[in-house]
């Protein structure tokens, strides 16, 4: 057993109201039906240090008045071993009355007692009440300071005290006076459990000076960080608004002392009263504020690991060092003087104190040697890959245009054929000043061109000319399509392989009409890959409705241009209104022994058949929104009407058939590359 009479001071229970206390040593005994409140201070009756139990007398606190207790469990301390003196013995200035039995009334024998022991004090006969005893010693208490002769109340004594001025400013004289009113008082060990704010223990009567200076309420309390006499006089709970942190005192003699510290003051004070983290324990804590500050920019997805936050992560993680212009004792709060006559070094991004840790500027933007905050960094990181996949996609769309430069990829208004010089060499009878059409003269059999007057009766006449030729001497209509230049070396060619065009009579290759069937097939495969802004909202490319199936397996199909029904109209003066319905069709293909080969059955929910669909749905508001579509079907009215002509046997001009030549076009714009897949 331990000798007796040691003073021991409850640290523990702090979250739940105090710490058990049982009847006897043993566990198992019966408990008391209250605790031992944090912070009550005890006398040690007898102590087992190998079982780790104490029997106490209770001195100063709230709970049971005596019982056993356990000093540790779990490796912590419940109860440690204090220097502190009871209340009682620490205030010589409190006179207390003896305690009174509440069934039992004063005696007349208690009253002369005391008038004798005040007699024998010095005290004059008369005064014999505890309460005059307690006025006169704080009289000569105050008196013996320095103040002027008087009844003084605590709370005009409290008005002579060095308090800070508005502002947080404190006198300069106040300091010296507090310290040569107050001395040091003997330092004292100081374990783990203070860095957290214990409980207030239950109220107890304080004398003048302790109640003088007490700690302030946050909302009088401006200077950050400043240590007052009463954070080092008495252990006690941190108020409210406040938080208790442990800080070195002396250099020579270091000695971890706790103070006040206002809760929620700003980055630079709370990080210099915390021990740093190391680079490691970053990671975890970097990982969750970028997934927090991460986000997916429009246009991107080409860089990889641009959508990870572990990759931003670890770069982070990588320029971590700490900020070598933080030159103050790590664990010691700094003034709001200190901080503002210490060179702070700010971050070059947001212009903010960089705190205990910094993240290298690996960036040409910023001087060599900058630190940047987590979070600024992290943006750094982000706009620098955003840069990179924009420079990256700006390249791609300046090759993409030369390549349809060099192979004449791309409709333009310069292309469209004009009716005024056609007009002339077919004889109209007025020369048109815009658009034409096709009137009929049924005594005759014979045709006439007149000036249209609405749009839906004009007609194309180079187109009508050219679909006139291939309609007498092919009996057909004109026909485009793209065929891969070679399917029998595999798909890894796909990307670099050409397409050939293939028009259909041959001839048509170079003319007007052949050239706006390969431009309006051409885009339409464009549009369908997503390779540019559909032409209408709610429009979607084939690989979005693969990501919306989430089918993500390869699937080969084709699609084409169709005139799905196509009608002649005459007018009351006999003007011929030409009239189709056209759309887009698509058919799944498979690899066969000669190459691709449309499959037996395609299924309705294929992803291009999907947009077929559509955009069929939307072809009228899509011709009249993209020039070359609305050519397409300006040429398919032009075919419609060129049949009409020579299965009725109409009488036409030669020069309607005389536009184009049989030559064999040249070979040398016929292979083209599918920019679509680059």
């Amino acid at each position: 057993m331990a000798p007796s009479d040691e003073l021991w001071e409850v640290v523990g229970g702090t979250e739940r109201g105090g710490i058990l206390v049982r009847s006897s040593k043993e566990l198992g005994s019966p408990q008391e039906s209250s605790r031992l409140s944090p912070g009550s201070l005890v006398r040690s009756l007898e102590y087992d240090e190998a079982a780790g139990r104490l029997r106490y007398e209770l001195l100063e606190g709230s709970g049971p008045t005596s019982g056993w207790v356990t000093t540790q469990m779990s490796g912590k301390a419940l109860m440690s071993r204090s220097t502190r003196r009871p209340e009682a013995e620490a205030s010589p200035g409190l006179v207390d009355r003896p305690a009174v039995d509440a069934g039992n009334s004063r005696t007349d024998a208690e009253p002369r007692e005391a008038q004798a022991s005040l007699a024998s004090e010095g005290y004059p006969e008369g005064r014999w009440t505890s309460v005059d005893a307690l006025k006169d010693r704080r009289e000569a208490s105050l008196a013996s300071e320095g103040y002027p002769e008087g009844r003084r109340t605590s709370r005009e004594a409290r008005k002579d005290l060095p308090w800070p001025r508005r502002g947080g400013d404190v006198e300069p004289a106040a300091p010296a006076a507090a310290r040569e009113a107050w001395p040091e008082p003997e330092p004292r060990k100081q374990g783990a459990w203070q860095l957290h704010a214990r409980a207030v223990a239950a109220p107890r009567r304080l004398p003048v000076r302790a109640m003088c200076t007490r700690i302030m309420p946050s909302s009088q309390q401006s200077l950050l960080g400043t240590k007052y006499p009463a954070a080092r006089r008495r252990p006690m709970g941190a108020p409210a608004g406040f938080k208790s942190i442990l800080g070195d005192t002396k250099e020579e003699a270091p000695v971890k002392r706790r103070f006040m510290m206002p809760v929620g003051a700003k980055p630079s004070a709370l990080q210099a009263a915390k021990v740093p983290e190391r680079p490691s324990q970053l990671r975890s804590r970097m990982t969750f504020m970028m997934q927090a500050l991460h986000r997916k920019p429009l246009g991107l997805g080409t860089t990889p690991g641009l959508a990870s936050p572990s990759f931003l992560t670890d770069k982070l993680a990588t320029s971590v060092r700490p900020n070598q212009h933080f030159n103050h004792r790590p664990g010691l709060a700094r003034s709001a003087v200190e901080e503002k006559e210490e060179d702070v070094q700010l971050c070059p991004r947001c212009q903010l104190p960089i705190g205990y840790w910094g993240y290298c500027a690996d960036d040409d933007r910023y001087d060599k040697g900058s630190l940047l905050h987590g979070e600024c960094k992290a943006q750094l990181i982000l706009q620098k890959l955003q840069d990179e996949d924009s420079s990256k996609q700006s390249e791609e769309s300046a090759a993409r245009q030369r390549s349809r430069e060099e192979f004449g990829i791309g409709w333009k208004a310069e292309q469209v054929p004009r009716n005024a010089t056609l007009a002339g060499e077919l004889q109209c009878a007025v020369a048109p000043q815009g658009t034409c059409c096709v009137a009929l003269e049924e005594e005759t059999h014979r045709v006439q061109l007149l000036p249209a007057t609405d749009p839906a009766t004009s007609v194309n006449l180079e187109y009508l000319a050219l679909a006139l030729q291939v309609r007498r001497k092919e009996a057909r209509e004109p026909l485009f399509s793209l065929d891969p230049e070679d399917e029998c070396r595999g798909a890894a060619f796909i990307k670099d392989m050409m397409q050939d065009k293939r028009f259909e009579p041959a001839w048509l290759a170079g003319t007007s009409a052949g050239d706006v069937m390969f431009q309006a097939d051409y885009h339409l495969k464009e549009l369908s890959m997503g390779a540019y802004e559909q032409p209408v909202v709610g429009l979607k490319s084939c690989f979005d409705y693969s990501e919306m199936d989430g089918d993500d397996s390869p699937w080969r199909a084709r699609e084409w241009f169709v005139v799905k029904k196509a009608d002649i109209l005459m007018s009351e003066d006999g003007v011929l209104i030409p009239s189709v319905e056209m759309g887009v069709e698509a058919r799944e293909q498979s690899m066969g022994p000669y190459g691709r080969e449309d499959a037996r059955i395609t299924r309705p929910d294929h992803p291009l058949v999907k947009y077929a669909e559509r955009f069929s749905h939307f072809f009228d508001l899509i011709a009249e929104r993209k020039s070359v579509i609305f050519h397409l079907r300006e040429l398919a009215k032009a075919s419609t009407l060129a049949k009409f002509l020579v299965e009725d046997e109409f009488e036409l001009a030669d020069a309607w058939f005389s536009l184009a030549s049989e030559e064999e076009p040249s070979t040398d714009n016929l292979k083209i590359p599918q920019l679509w897949n680059e």
